[in-house]
């Protein structure tokens, strides 16, 4: 077996990888419309296993940001052909082609700063923090019973095409009339359109061989995650990266070894948890410097946040 040792932001070219990162971005729509209380009155109950999670990863002063971004993002699809226009059958007709093509075939060319710079995991589980609770009231228990059956296990290998599929034959065009299944969708075809090498795994090549200090955290075949050879949860995984990331961060590194078979899906949760504690410590070093989040610094200002946080990351992969 032949090992590639690279920094996150090489570009990736391998067709296979392009296609898992497809099917994974679509199983994450999936996930996020999954309703654990069939009752519409327990809408609360539809964000219960987020709640804890949003409010240690997802700062509330980033949502007027990210609605007019999301706007801006759903006009840019409009403008460049991908949506009609900004109808729910717009929305519809784009999981309707992807299940005719069995692939998704679209490329940004703009930049959107927050969408690019927040992790794909923290946007998909924290996007209901830009909804109001009547909008959240519209899910019911027919979005519950369909989310079930898209969700249900495959029979053969999967691909994007069955699971648009899924999406197109258990929701409804009306479904997309909701604010809910509009923004998961946006999130979605961001993610999706991202070119490779400015996808999920952006950032900036600041690493250096002058690190003294490493966190090595496995992937295995199973889908374990192992450090020191001892199996961790995802959430022990949080708290050992909040502990590493403390002082001079320009001596201390992350290194994530993904070994064979491991599904891409936790692939990319993992590395969203990772980068999510660096946007955070790049949030809190510009807020103490220039009293504003990291996202809205000038050039010259990120370019010193960034030497003091260097996004010091490895990724080794089969």
């Amino acid at each position: 077996m032949t090992w590639t040792n690279r920094k996150i932001n090489i570009t990736r070219h391998d067709q296979s990888n392009l296609m898992n990162k497809k099917i994974a971005i679509l199983s994450f729509f999936v996930i996020s419309i999954i309703v654990n209380q069939s009752c519409a009155q327990k809408v609360p109950e539809l964000i219960a296993n987020r709640i804890n999670y949003c409010d240690s990863n997802y700062s509330d002063e980033l949502t007027p940001s990210l609605i007019i971004e999301l706007d801006e993002l759903e006009n840019y699809f409009v403008q460049n052909g991908l949506l009609e226009n900004n109808s729910a059958n717009s929305y519809y007709s784009v999981y309707k082609k992807i299940a005719r093509d069995d692939n998704f075939n679209f490329t940004l060319d703009l930049s959107f700063p927050l969408l690019d710079s927040i992790g794909f995991n923290i946007l998909s589980k924290c996007f209901f923090k830009l909804l109001s609770n009547d909008e959240l009231d519209k899910i019911t228990i027919r979005h519950f019973e369909a989310s079930k059956k898209i969700y249900a296990p495959f029979n053969g290998s999967v691909s994007p095409g069955k699971i648009a599929q899924r999406i197109v034959d258990n929701l409804t065009e009306d479904d997309f009339e909701l604010q809910y299944y509009k923004l998961s969708s946006l999130i979605t075809f961001h993610k999706m359109s991202n070119p490779p090498g400015n996808n999920l795994f952006a950032t900036t090549p600041t690493y250096s061989d002058n690190i003294e200090e490493w966190l090595s955290i496995e992937l295995n075949e199973q889908n374990q995650l192992k450090v020191s050879g001892v199996t961790k949860s995802i959430e022990d995984i949080v708290n050992l990266v909040s502990e590493f990331l403390q002082g001079d961060l320009t001596k201390k590194a992350i290194k994530i070894t993904s070994l064979n078979g491991a599904k891409y899906n936790a692939f990319i949760e993992l590395i969203d948890v990772v980068k999510s504690h660096y946007n955070k410590i790049r949030d809190n070093e510009a807020k103490r410097e220039f009293g504003k989040i990291f996202s809205e610094l000038s050039e010259m200002e990120a370019q010193k946040i960034k030497k003091l946080v260097p996004l010091n990351i490895i990724v080794i992969e089969p």
